[in-house]
């Protein structure tokens, strides 16, 4: 008598294998061992699937990841991260499709060296994340040269789906030569959000009425203007928002037209990246910001908002207004969010490098004890732009970031202050959380 053994491969791992079979005559790729079961997987009941496998840190309004496995509900039961407002960025039928197709994006996006949350992007964008061929002949990732072609109509398999992904990959990172100059470093590892918004601005074409729109908002046309695009910024705030601002905010809809209002109602490029890269993280709920983490290489965050042990004063417990964050000495200290810099200079118990900046968002933030800064009172910040550099100036007994928030903006080192995580600021994987802050 014999005994029948059934193999259970995870979806995502069995599109992987395929692929690999499909192309390793041109591309040489590496799959890794399939974890195989004597007995058959319980169906997929619940969000666990999708939040493992697009592997981005979800969190909800104290700090916790959200959902939990195989619990619904909360920021990411709509399908990811909340938008400045606290809706959904995706839906959760496109978060699952992006999680089908993770393995091919992460595939192609390794070829060239980009970040594979781009090409996801620009397939939702373009195609709905749809793996057809529409009738255009522009394949799914819509080549309007033909790139690659032809693209007969119907649907594709795995090997033609990565053929096309590989080619817009390339695409994507062809395009980063056009960005302005600071901005053409486009890697997985290492590129800015002014670089990915950058990019994402070249692939729309560059045009100079988005420029002016970003200089009506506060910025720099000059070197900012992928801030005025809709097909990039939409919805990253209310000023963007053309639900909220139905006459400032628009779009050119046709060929060599003028800006219209209100701009299309669908989602900027760089807010769904910000959601698939862990960038976003808001509770709309309480009113709170989207914050980047303000330090550029991974983390420590030493002591949390609220009352703790005094470190200058052993023995006696105080209030600590905001998070400490050690990176290490002359780390890159980032702005949390866009915003115009209030404060630049000496500020007592900070040092001599401290800095404050209003955001547009309805908070402001605080940056003490840094050994340089790069900014200047009345400078426009983006999300992520250094501002300075990680040290140990003012009352600090060792190199460290303290981070504040203020409800609107600083007024003082006497606070108002709120707790960074219960505002808009989520911890990144990759930081380490001692004391549990949340």
């Amino acid at each position: 008598m014999s005994t029948r053994l059934t193999l259970t491969i995870p979806k995502l791992l069995y599109r992987t294998l395929l692929i690999s079979l499909a192309v390793v005559s041109t591309w040489s790729i590496t799959v890794a061992p399939l974890k195989v079961s004597a007995q058959e997987e319980p169906p997929e009941q619940c969000d666990e699937r999708v939040l493992k496998d697009l592997q981005v840190a979800m969190i909800n309004c104290s700090g916790e990841s959200a959902p939990k496995p195989c619990t619904t509900g909360g920021p990411a039961a709509g399908g990811g991260t909340l938008d400045y407002a606290g809706n959904p960025i995706l839906t959760q039928a496109q978060t699952e499709a992006i999680a089908q197709n993770q393995a091919v994006y992460q595939e192609a996006a390794k070829q060239v060296d980009i970040p594979w949350q781009m090409i996801a992007v620009i397939h939702l964008q373009e195609t709905g994340l749809k793996l057809v061929n529409p009738g255009n002949g522009q394949g799914i990732y819509q080549f309007v040269n033909g790139n690659g072609g032809p693209y007969p109509a119907g649907p594709v398999n795995d090997a033609e789906f990565l053929r096309q992904t590989v080619l817009a990959a390339q695409f994507i990172k062809g395009k980063a030569n056009a960005n302005y100059p600071p901005n053409r470093t486009l890697t997985a590892a290492g590129s800015t959000p002014d670089a990915v918004k950058d990019t994402f601005y070249s692939y729309n074409g560059r045009a100079p009425q988005y420029a002016q729109q970003a200089a009506s908002k506060g910025f720099d046309p000059n070197t900012q203007g992928f801030e005025g695009s809709p097909y990039v910024m939409t919805k990253a705030d209310a000023a963007r928002d053309p639900a909220a601002n139905p006459t400032s905010w628009g779009q050119i809809k046709r060929d060599f037209g003028p800006l219209e209002y209100p701009a299309n109602s669908t989602y900027g490029a760089f807010v769904i990246y910000g959601a698939l890269a862990g960038i976003s993280g808001t509770c709309g709920a309480a009113g709170a910001g989207t914050f980047v983490w303000p330090e550029a290489h991974s983390t420590t965050i030493s002591s949390c908002f609220g009352e703790r042990n005094d470190p200058l004063n052993p023995g006696r417990i105080s209030n600590h207004p905001g998070l400490d964050i050690v990176g290490g000495a002359g780390t890159p200290i980032l702005a949390a969010a866009g915003g115009t810099v209030t404060n630049a200079g000496p500020v007592s118990g900070y040092g001599n490098n401290f800095v404050a900046i209003k955001h547009n968002n309805g908070f402001g933030t605080s940056y003490g004890h840094m050994e340089s800064m790069s900014v200047r009172v009345g400078d426009i910040v983006t999300p992520g732009q250094q501002i300075g550099t990680e040290g140990t100036q003012g009352g600090s007994t060792g190199s460290h970031l303290h981070f504040n928030v203020f409800p609107d903006e600083y007024k003082g080192s006497d606070g108002p202050n709120v707790d960074p995580l219960q505002n808009g600021l989520t911890i990144p994987p990759g930081v380490t959380n001692p004391n549990n802050c949340n």
